[in-house]
């Protein structure tokens, strides 16, 4: 399922960003006047749609780019981030709509659900859901993920967040995160910038995905550089302004241990990541499959040739087989009712245009649609690709046929 990951991609143009952002705040510092800035403005606005585009949680890092004014009390310069923003994100959504006929997403309404993968459980409940769900995915990921990615804890699997997590360890996040801004505020305002960055996404990560997702370092991994060098940074102020000589080697020793420490972990990941490498790049992306993705693969690989460009394929994977079978259209479909019958289940397969169903070994929605159809309409299911080795895990592709 990497292979629709887009964090790799995320980091990179960030660091481009940055190179700008830090330009952008230095000029910014010199009150120029609207004919001086005003191309800088748009390459500000531009690169904030960029990272909405790469991924839907950056929306709001425009958010952060305004709070950072705000809390500056600079009025003018919130109002022109809201305009350079707008100057380029409306024009792009109605090319993507109007043009290209893009459908509005659904990915607000998984975040409302209390199952993400059972739609029938409801939505959750406004505010105190939310409030649980970001104090728990708190705790798991500040003191289990962010650790982790700094090479700081060691991986338990089979351990759960609730075993594995340490509410001293997000305690301790907690108290950084302050310490940083009241050190940073007056003395360096990019590294402020860089630490609403990467704060306001984590947050927003926090209050947004089910908590069944916080065991994934991913999700919060290409903003931790952001707040680690505003952390390296409020720290080496503090060590100046002490005045005490001895503790800048110190700071700078602890430096290189941690590098140290992050080295041979950095190295296997590469090593691991690199074999593949040139599979990849010849376009062989069935290399190195797990077991559980070779039928999946082999058949979405098997759909680029066996079902038309126009079909609507149910599955518990879309993105994932959209990559592999070559971009034809999949979407999730809702988990049926236990006591829900065949003809209201067809009814809103039919209501979603899908034409397929793909028991991929994923996904219990199409399953359980399909067997809820095959008791009384097994002619309406036919057969069209299958994979698999045994019958307890083949997977299937079938027709529906209204």
């Amino acid at each position: 399922s990497s292979q629709t990951y887009s964090e790799a991609l995320t980091l990179c143009l960030q660091a481009l960003a940055f190179i700008f952002f830090l330009n952008h705040i230095q000029l910014l510092a010199t009150n120029p006047t609207l004919k001086q800035s005003w191309k800088s403005w748009l390459w500000f606005g531009l690169f904030l749609v960029i990272f909405t585009i790469t991924k839907s949680i950056l929306i709001v890092s425009f958010c952060a780019a305004v709070l950072y004014f705000l809390i500056y009390k600079e009025w003018r310069n919130a109002l022109m981030t809201v305009v350079s923003f707008l100057v380029f994100k409306i024009p792009y959504e109605l090319f993507t709509r109007l043009v290209l006929h893009a459908k509005t997403s659904d990915q607000f309404e998984q975040i409302q659900r209390k199952d993400f993968y059972n739609p029938a459980a409801g939505i959750e409940d406004f505010p105190s859901g939310y409030i649980n769900r970001f104090f728990e995915n708190f705790h798991a990921f500040v003191s289990i993920q962010v650790y982790k990615v700094l090479g700081l804890r060691a991986d338990h699997p089979g351990v759960s967040t609730e075993e594995d997590g340490s509410w001293i360890l997000s305690l301790l996040a907690a108290v950084a995160m302050i310490f940083i801004l009241v050190t940073l505020f007056k003395k360096n305002r990019f590294l402020v910038f860089s630490l609403l960055f990467a704060v306001t996404v984590w947050f927003a990560t926090f209050a947004s995905i089910q908590t069944v997702w916080n065991d994934q370092w991913r999700l919060i991994l290409p903003y931790v550089p952001y707040f680690l060098i505003s952390l390296l940074g409020a720290i080496w102020y503090k060590v100046k302004d002490t005045k005490q000589s001895f503790l800048k080697p110190v700071l700078v020793f602890v430096l290189v241990i941690f590098i140290l420490i992050q080295f041979p972990l950095t190295a296997k990941k590469v090593s691991a990541n690199s074999r593949g490498l040139k599979h990849y790049i010849k376009g062989d992306m069935s290399f190195n499959v797990p077991d559980p993705w070779v039928s999946f693969v082999a058949i979405c690989d098997s759909v680029k040739y066996k079902v038309p460009g126009n079909a609507i394929i149910a599955t518990g994977k879309p993105g994932e087989a959209f990559v592999y079978s070559g971009y034809h259209g999949f979407q999730r479909m809702p988990m049926p009712g236990a006591d829900e019958s065949p003809d209201s289940v067809l009814a809103q397969m039919k209501k979603q245009g899908i034409t397929y169903l793909f028991m991929d070994g994923f996904s219990r929605q199409v399953s359980t649609a399909a067997k809820i159809i095959q008791k009384k309409y097994p002619e309406k299911l036919v057969p069209v690709l299958e994979s698999g080795t045994d019958p307890e895990h083949t997977l299937y592709l079938v027709e529906v046929k209204y």
